[in-house]
């Protein structure tokens, strides 16, 4: 009984334990394959069942995500001393130069088959379908749990939580894709086929640099590609809270995407590597935003005092 009564209390609290949770499903159902046996009934189904819904409440006791500073400022700071040496220090132009000769002094697959057709617009479009797929999927979860809480019916604490998820990784990926598609219009930068350096006609001018009134704006900076797989960089956040084991593959997957998508940019001539990093810095900024906006509005939601007060009568 003893285990009984704390095995509740830590249900509340969400910090249950599977090994405890399962001593405590097993004495329960030992319990009642008693009663049921003084009522003379099939209790072997109770049995049964008591073990699958203890493994299915284990998985309501999610994970507390690691601090910002771990998981915001030290990625950031590290992205952003990256982007310096690459755009400080001439990294950009020494790699570009790099595969402009390895091309014969030329962008040979500017137009390629592979490079344009296959992994430019054909993994744009998948993306597209992707994120449309989640957007419907999202939707129809969301107007079947208002469905629900019309009729009456209450949603699992888990489904609940898995849906709010659900809704942090898609307002992740529109806030990535959308603010990477201003800034590119709005922070005026060639790319490296523009350039004199590497074939093109214009001269270089700096992303701090006052871009001339003659000319007119070219929209590469930064990495809109790259930012296809970037934005998915949700998706540790969503699995770290879900499904814990698949953070760290989520994570890989993404960066993985997102800078080889940006290799085949920058074998293009389409951007420096530099536009990658600033891609990278902000859909993982967003990611972290969407992650830990609950628990920052939460601390700086203001304490409710109370207006009025009992008037203490004291006797004479």
């Amino acid at each position: 009984m003893e285990l009984m009564r704390t095995g509740s209390a830590d249900f509340h609290q969400g910090s249950l334990k599977p090994n405890i949770c399962l001593q405590l499903f097993c004495q329960l159902s030992l319990i009642g394959v008693k009663k049921v046996d003084a009522m003379r009934c099939p209790y072997k189904l109770f049995r049964l069942c008591a073990i699958p819904c203890c493994l299915l409440e284990c998985r309501v006791s999610l994970p507390a995500l690691p601090s910002a500073k771990q998981l915001l400022l030290r990625p950031l700071l590290a992205l952003t001393a990256l982007f310096g040496l690459c755009y400080g220090l001439g990294v950009d132009f020494a790699l570009s130069a790099f595969w402009y000769q390895l091309q014969g002094h030329s962008w040979t697959l500017q137009h390629h088959w592979l490079t344009e057709d296959i992994l430019h617009r054909g993994v744009r479009n998948l993306n597209q379908l992707l994120v449309g797929a989640f957007l419907l999927h999202f939707l129809f979860r969301f107007c079947q749990q208002h469905y629900r809480r019309a009729r009456g019916l209450t949603a699992a604490h888990w489904e609940s939580h898995r849906q709010q998820a659900h809704g942090r990784l898609l307002l992740s990926l529109t806030l990535s894709l959308a603010g990477i598609a201003i800034l590119k219009h709005s922070l005026p930068m060639d790319c490296p086929w523009d350039l004199q350096a590497f074939g093109g006609t214009q001269p270089f001018t700096g992303l701090f640099s006052s871009w001339p009134a003659s000319r007119a704006p070219n929209a590469c900076f930064p990495a809109g590609h790259a930012s296809i797989g970037f934005a998915w960089l949700g998706l540790y956040f969503f699995c770290l809270q879900l499904y814990p084991t698949l953070a760290k593959p989520a994570l890989l997957l993404s960066l993985t995407l997102g800078f080889g998508l940006g290799l085949v940019q920058q074998l293009r001539g389409a951007h420096f590597i530099s536009h990658d990093i600033a891609s990278a810095a902000w859909c993982w900024s967003m990611a972290c935003l969407c992650a830990y906006w609950p628990a920052w509005r939460q601390r700086l939601r203001p304490v409710s005092l109370p207006t009025s007060y009992p008037q203490v009568i004291q006797n004479d």
